[in-house]
């Protein structure tokens, strides 16, 4: 046995270079693996970055899908030209949905991608349902818009407070609205002046005072008495006033 331990210590005397390889080849094996990972890496980086380039090209389209009456198709398409912040993909979607939604006309955008570089455009559009003041509008959520009017909104009902009262204005007026809707009745103003005193302008052209309080409550006595009293007499009537607690008074034309 001891000779044959002698025999390979003489080996390896003879022979120290293929101790060193046996050494290192794991050593070299494992670096090539990892210049393999790094090289791949590379590779896959730059095939990521070629492909993102190629498919953030320019927008080909822009298409409004939704019916529009109040703003253009020619507005809207000017709104996203001027907005467009780069290519099919790297375009800020949100950014230039609150572009459109700046217009005065527009309360919410949508746009969507469609590839290969096709943007499509959704609007919900504001419905004015009332005018405020000289030169303002209204909307459903009792919002100002400050808008131009065309003529086309001259007929809606217009509505009148001071300064902050819009959202009181516009709450009382629905509640009212309803009420005299219901017994054929149109509201072509309402409102209140600087001293809080409530007032109903008919479409008929008879004005109803209802002074500082208790609105509806004046509203629906009026509506009694209308209804019993006043409604055959209608076209003599210019105004009621209605603040009293037990009645009404009439001005007669």
């Amino acid at each position: 046995m001891r000779r044959y331990q002698q025999y390979q210590q003489a080996a390896v005397r003879k022979n120290p270079g293929k101790g060193l390889l046996t050494q290192w080849l794991p050593v070299m094996a494992q670096l090539l693996t990892r210049i393999g990972v790094v090289a791949l890496a590379l590779v896959t980086v730059w095939a990521g970055v070629g492909l993102y380039r190629w498919m953030d090209a320019p927008v080909q389209a822009v298409a409004v899908i939704s019916p529009l009456q109040r703003v253009s198709q020619i507005e809207l398409e000017s709104i996203v030209s001027s907005s467009i912040n780069g290519g099919f993909l790297s375009l800020d979607i949100d950014a230039l949905s609150q572009a459109l939604e700046a217009h005065p006309w527009v309360a919410k955008a949508t746009v969507r991608r469609f590839w290969p570089g096709r943007i499509e455009i959704a609007v919900v559009e504001e419905v004015a349902i009332a005018r405020w003041g000289q030169h303002s509008f209204l909307n459903q959520r009792g919002q100002i818009l400050s808008i131009d009017d065309t003529g086309a909104l001259a007929s809606l009902p217009y509505l009148s407070g001071p300064d902050g009262s819009v959202q009181e204005v516009m709450g009382e007026y629905r509640e009212v609205s309803e009420l005299l809707l219901a017994q054929g009745l149109k509201v072509s103003e309402f409102g209140m002046d600087k001293h809080r005193r409530w007032h109903i302008g008919l479409s008929s052209g008879v004005s109803v005072w209802l002074g500082q309080d208790h609105a509806l409550a004046k509203v629906r006595r009026f509506l009694r008495v209308w209804v019993h009293e006043l409604n055959a007499r209608k076209e003599e009537i210019l105004m009621v006033d209605a603040r009293y607690e037990n009645g009404v008074a009439v001005l007669w034309r």
